[in-house]
């Protein structure tokens, strides 16, 4: 009976076919007299439904429909007018001439029917946006703001909201904040407690002084609505965020302390997450917030229980002793109804865990995981791959698990989840590597997935002739070749040759092997087994005849083992920019290709940058060959077109502002050969504020700077408007002896700013700090050498062709720096060299590490470095320096970065 009665409700109300013609012509019954009003409520449902769809009208057709039912005025029915309120919102602004209405809804303004007054003024604030009535909305919106009915109050502050979102309308509403202060701080509405205090927030979020004077003045009043609460947990969050003056942070800190006790949950709970989400906080402060989250976790409540765990999930990444005090009662989670509830618990318990209880988590998993989905066996691998990196000695039993994972039955995300970890695990923990590539010849033979097959016979190809017994996988790869498609074929003739290649005793097993491929019915698989063939047979003929096998064998392991050293994007760049320059009498040269991932430009501008017109564009066909898009455009630019080659830029753009601001600013240096250019890239988050005539005023920080740089010029961005984009551009010389200027230089961004409704008058001289920016030796240096892929064999191979004539050798101490790690990041960072061959990578437990570098100095000169390390408790770091070079001084300026 219920579901008959349900189906005879939803046939009544619904509209399956909706037409627009036919709707026309049924609101011809709005002038009908008398006036059917159950036909009416039929048309309106019946268009509010057409436009809820996603459907419109044209601007004749809506002002038809407009018009006819503003006649139903006329009538006094109370669920009518609600009917037609609704109707005319939708409509306003797909009709013209809707300011003709505007009487009517007046008349209703000032009714003695309360939901008159509400809805006429929601009506009005859609056509005055629709409209543009300027000034004219202001005095019936005040008058709603102080109005004695809650009801009324509550449009009036939801229509201001939506006005604000216009710009012709953000000052009309910043004149009622004394009113929308009013029904924060005195109404007894919840709802409009709550919709006036995220309105304040709104109107002065931008002026951190003013927020911080709202949170102040709302702490000490009486808060009635819990929403309200809760926005001023986060206004507080927010402003300590920026607050330096202990005294205030104490504030601030004392009422989320308080908050933790209030009577709703929902606040409470506001309060913790908040305090969990402090940059800074301190212990006592964040245990406090996690006994709360505890209690919540034996809450009968699901949605408390999953908030609860949610937040310990979060806090556990930077902090998993304290959450670890929570274990007992995230364990009871483990079998939670709720799988989301459960997923979350097991993670962090995997986060939280001591590494003796790794083997227990990981039998408590097993029984857990058949009940799950796989999007949440997806957050339990990611949780492994997590503990992975704290206990990496525990390889064997995260890989065991994974395993036991592998076979299970998923889909094709899950289970190149598990193949990342695996591959993950292999990386950072080198000794872990032939258990992983055991477990991953064991999935390749049942696996369906072809991206994930040709994935793993990669990596065989790379790690297994590096293995005791690497013999043990041939026949997992070549199973591939006889029972898979096309692709994967492939990826195995491409893994057996390397094989052949790097172990001289499978080499002639592997040439029969590859053979066999030749009557393969697929092009790719033939081609290429054609391919390594040539070149296992001319290595084996070269390996005869003495030096002539030396060269062949290098050519045939770059061909086959390294990858492409050119970032494909960077190479795709320079092809486009060559072609469109139009015919060269150079070739392309592969050496002019950025080996760094260039930091792509954040503005898309319609006109040249700096305001220039279009005919400068003309100067881009004199840039030199091999650069990037952003590169084009500063060739763009006069100033800059004669410069030469870029040398190198910023692998990212770094930040001078905080995302937060009201202007955010990064900077990416371009590298010339006497010249360095910086960009700033400027954005304005105002929605009411216009810049023009952008630009940064650098200043050396200290007399060497001033030394090192010489200011030739600077372009200005002629235009950001609001919420827009631009870049502005500085221009140095280098005039410092050597050829290198490092320094610290300060910055001052510059600008005309005037807001969005003063369209005529000339913008106000303003300015706003930023962070300094330092140039140091690394930013004339290009990891790698040209386009050579590096390997240990052929580092050490030009590391003696250089000879100790251009060698410098030092010893320092890193007394600051605690880890090996951490001293390999802050090396890297300093030289800007490359490492080579994987020695980045510190080996768990180690106590010593040599770490290989090498690179491209300014002006081409190659540069090698080895720099040995050891760890000893309480010194730090101790290192022993090498580095080589074509000139002396360029050593020297290397071995002099460590000594500053």
């Amino acid at each position: 009976m219920a579901d008959g009665a349900k189906k005879d409700e939803e046939a009544q109300f619904s509209f399956p076919e909706l037409d627009k013609g036919a709707l026309r012509q049924d609101t011809r019954a709005f002038n009908q007299s008398p006036l059917d009003l159950q036909l009416c409520f039929s048309i309106i449902s019946k268009l509010l439904l057409f436009i809820s769809r996603g459907e419109t009208f044209s601007k004749n057709e809506g002002t038809e429909i407009f018009f006819a039912t503003t006649r139903l005025f006329e009538n006094k029915d109370v669920a009518l007018r609600r009917m037609v309120y609704l109707l005319l919102k939708e409509l306003a602004p797909m009709a013209d001439n809707v300011i003709v209405i505007t009487s009517s809804l007046t008349k209703d303004m000032i009714s003695n029917i309360d939901f008159y007054r509400a809805n006429s003024l929601r009506v009005l604030c859609k056509i005055s946006e629709a409209a543009n009535l300027g000034q004219q909305i202001e005095r019936p919106l005040k008058q709603a703001l102080v109005a004695p009915e809650p009801y009324v109050t509550s449009s009036a502050l939801v229509s201001a909201i939506h006005l604000f979102n216009s710009p012709q309308y953000i000052d009309v509403v910043k004149r009622c904040q004394p009113e929308i202060l009013q029904n924060a701080t005195k109404t007894k509405s919840v709802m409009n407690q709550y919709h006036a205090l995220g309105l304040l927030h709104q109107l002065r979020r931008h002026d951190r002084l003013s927020v911080s004077k709202l949170v102040t003045e709302m702490t000490r009043s009486t808060i009635r609505s819990q929403y309200a609460h809760c926005l001023l947990i986060r206004f507080s969050c927010d402003v300590l965020l920026h607050e330096d003056d202990p005294m205030e942070r104490a504030k601030y800190t004392d009422y989320l302390d308080s908050c933790l006790h209030d009577k709703s949950e929902m606040v409470v709970y506001e309060a913790a997450r908040g305090i969990a989400s402090l940059p800074g906080v301190t212990t006592k402060e964040l245990n406090s917030a996690v006994s709360v989250l505890e209690m919540f976790l034996a809450s009968n409540k699901a949605t408390l229980r999953f908030a609860a765990i949610r937040t310990l999930n979060k806090i556990a990444m930077q902090h998993p002793n304290i959450v670890s005090a929570t274990n007992k009662q995230m364990e009871t989670l483990i079998t939670d109804k709720n799988r989301s509830i459960a997923t979350f618990a097991i993670t962090t318990l995997l986060k939280t865990g001591s590494e003796g209880t790794v083997d227990q988590l990981m039998k408590q998993i097993t029984q857990f995981l058949s009940d799950i989905s796989d999007e949440f066996k997806i957050v339990v691998v990611d949780a492994i791959k997590l503990l992975s990196q704290k206990y990496k000695q525990k390889y064997k039993t995260l890989l065991n698990f994974l395993s036991s994972m592998l076979r299970d039955e998923g889909g094709e995300e899950y289970k190149k989840a598990i193949v990342d970890t695996i591959l993950y695990i292999i990386h950072e923990a080198p000794e872990s590597c032939e258990t992983g590539l055991g477990i991953l010849c064991e999935f390749i033979e049942d696996c369906e997935y072809t991206f994930l097959s040709t994935k793993i016979l990669n990596l065989l190809g790379q790690q297994g002739p590096k293995t005791s017994k690497p013999e043990k996988y041939i026949r997992y790869i070549y199973n591939r070749v006889h029972l898979e498609n096309a692709i994967v074929r492939a990826s195995a003739v491409c893994a057996l040759a390397k094989f052949g290649l790097e172990i001289e005793s499978l080499r002639p097993s592997i040439l029969v092997l590859l053979s066999r491929s030749l009557y393969d019915l697929n092009d790719e698989v033939r081609d290429r087994a054609t391919f390594y063939l040539a070149i296992l047979k001319s290595r084996g003929a070269g390996g005869e005849n003495g030096t002539e096998g030396k060269g062949n064998s290098t050519a045939a392991q770059d061909l086959v083992f390294e990858d492409l050293p050119i970032p494909l994007d960077n190479l795709l760049n320079s092809l486009t920019a060559y072609i469109s320059a139009g015919p060269s009498a150079n070739p392309f040269n592969l050496n002019n290709v950025s080996l760094e991932v260039v930091a792509p430009p954040q503005v898309a501008r319609k006109k040249p940058i700096g305001g220039r017109d279009q005919a400068s564009a003309a100067h881009a066909s004199d840039a030199p060959k091999g650069i990037i898009e952003h590169e084009l455009a500063l060739f763009a630019i006069p100033e800059f077109s004669k410069l030469g080659n870029i040398y190198k830029s910023s692998t990212k753009p770094i930040e001078l502002t905080e995302s937060q601001t009201e202007y955010v600013v990064t900077c990416i240096k371009h590298v010339f050969a006497k010249h360095i250019i910086f960009q700033f890239n400027v954005t304005n988050t105002l929605s009411s504020r216009i810049l023009s005539n952008v630009s940064v005023k650098m200043e050396p920080a200290n007399n060497a700077s001033s030394r090192a740089l010489k200011y030739q010029c600077t372009v200005p961005s002629s235009n950001i408007g609001a919420n827009g984009s631009g870049v502005t551009y500085v221009l140095f010389e280098v005039v410092a002896p050597n050829g290198v200027g490092v320094g610290s230089w300060s910055n001052l961004l510059r600008f005309e700013g005037r807001d969005i409704s003063e369209e005529e008058e000339e913008g106000e001289e303003d300015e706003f700090s930023l962070e300094d920016v330092d140039v140091g030796l690394g930013d004339y240096v290009k990891r790698g050498i040209g386009n050579m892929a590096m390997t240990d064999a052929k580092w050490k191979e030009e590391f003696e062709r250089l000879g100790s004539e251009g060698e410098m050798l030092d010893r320092f101490s890193l007394s600051a720096v605690k880890t090996l790690e951490e001293a390999v990041r802050k090396i890297l960072d300093l030289l800007g060299l490359g490492p080579v061959a994987g020695t980045e990578k510190v080996k768990s437990k180690s106590t010593r590490h040599e770490l290989l570098l090498c690179g491209g100095f300014l002006g081409g000169v190659e540069v090698f470095a080895r720099v040995r390390m050891r760890r000893d408790e309480g010194q730090g770091v101790m290192m022993e320096f090498v580095v080589r070079s074509e000139d002396k001084k360029i050593s020297q300026m290397f071995a002099s970065v460590f000594e500053n």
